[in-house]
């Protein structure tokens, strides 16, 4: 049982390092946080300090190290492979002296599957977790390479839009709010101003409608969809989406349906459950809407979507920053192959599976979780918010 003897804050610059002199070594280590949120939960502090480290102290051979480091964080489910191309982009900047230049794409609004995943649609620990972990990482990079490492997100997608249009037109309703989309964007380039200029929000001057003009019907090949079929899956696994998949199915086939005259909808005939209808009854014109396949197939086109989507913006970045090829690309996709030439797949919660736009953060006593909101609450965890500033990031708490 770990016990804590000694807690000392240190304030450096904008900086403040956090360390325990604690019974077990392994703890000993320092915690990276902005001075202003120096008072985050104690779960997300003891991660921070169980993060990989950069442990050699090198004059030369710093590119071999440094990408040593970012590897210990990639999220590659097989071995990866071309780390030597990864070192000589990596030693490029060294050589020149400069910092070296990272981008990171994001996704441009927290899920909208409130029901099961998230806690609100909107900016949350999650979200700042993650920016701690990249955080930690250009500090440790910084310990042997003064210039350190600079990480530039994008996280507008324009695609999110077709998105929308194809999700209007299957259920009556957009996926993701516009309001929504907005509101996490401001948040979160508030939330990013604490690391500056460690951590940046890249911006590409009217992207979306240049990503319309230009990139909207770019034809691209997409060899394997089977991640965003996943996403769009879980993304759509919501009362939400059934109610409005059954209101559109109802609608179209109720004229042959026997008994349903005196529904308008198929809200009415749900609420109707109890009442006019029995519950029997119900499942069976439910079954016959086929509302299960109607969405399995809109997550199916959904994720073609997201899919030539993303091919989409990475031929927009090419052509829209300069060297863009130079910078060294994380992506929150590893690539299947475990080649980290072009882009090296990373978890911003480290040892964790999934985005934090698409979960809900849970904080323990000793460290932090991660998953859908729906099996954190199950397991007896309270709602909590960390209020900065006017941002108030939820989270759920054990112990």
């Amino acid at each position: 049982m770990l016990r804590v003897v000694r807690v000392s804050s240190i304030i450096f610059t904008s900086l403040v390092i956090i360390y325990s002199v604690l019974e077990c070594m392994d703890y000993n280590q320092l915690v990276y946080i902005p001075e202003q949120l120096h008072t985050i939960p104690t779960g997300v502090q003891l991660y921070l300090r169980k993060l990989p480290r950069v442990t050699q102290n090198v004059v030369i051979d710093k590119a071999r190290v440094i990408t040593e480091f970012l590897c210990e964080f990639s999220n590659s489910a097989v071995v990866l492979k071309n780390q030597d191309k990864l070192e000589a982009k990596i030693k490029t900047y060294i050589e020149k002296g400069l910092p070296i230049a990272s981008i990171l794409l994001g996704f441009p609004a927290k899920s909208s599957n409130t029901q099961i995943k998230v806690i609100q649609s909107k900016l949350d620990m999650a979200e700042l977790t993650g920016l701690l972990t990249l955080y930690h990482v250009a500090q440790e990079v910084k310990k042997i390479y003064t210039p350190g490492l600079v990480i530039t997100l994008y996280t507008r997608e324009p695609f999110i839009y077709q998105m929308n249009a194809v999700a209007k037109d299957k259920l009556g309703i957009d996926l993701f709010a516009d309001s929504d989309i907005e509101q996490y964007q401001a948040d979160l380039k508030q939330l990013i101003g604490l690391f500056h200029p460690v951590i940046r929000l890249g911006e590409i001057p009217n992207i979306r409608q240049l990503y319309e003009a230009e990139y909207a019907q770019l034809p691209v090949e997409v060899e394997d969809i089977s991640g965003y079929r996943i996403f769009m899956a879980q993304e759509l696994e919501n009362e939400k989406i059934t109610d409005a998949a059954g209101n559109v199915l109802f609608s179209a086939k109720k004229a042959d349906m026997k008994n349903t005259s005196n529904y308008a909808t198929y809200i009415d005939l749900k609420n109707a459950v109890g009442k006019g209808i029995n519950k029997n009854k119900f499942g069976a014109i439910k079954g016959t809407l086929g509302i299960k396949k109607y969405i399995d197939d809109l997550s199916e086109s959904l994720a073609v979507v997201a899919s030539k989507g993303a091919l989409r913006m990475r031929a927009l970045m090419n052509k829209a920053i300069a060297d863009y090829s130079s910078y060294v690309r994380f992506s929150i996709h590893a690539s299947d192959d475990g080649d980290v030439s072009s882009k090296l797949g990373i978890s911003l919660l480290h040892g964790f599976k999934g985005s934090p736009w698409h979960g809900t953060l849970g904080v323990l006593a000793t460290g932090i979780d991660f998953g859908s909101k729906q099996k954190l609450m199950a397991r007896e965890g309270l709602l909590q918010s960390y209020v900065f500033d006017t941002l108030s990031l939820g989270y759920i708490a054990f112990g």
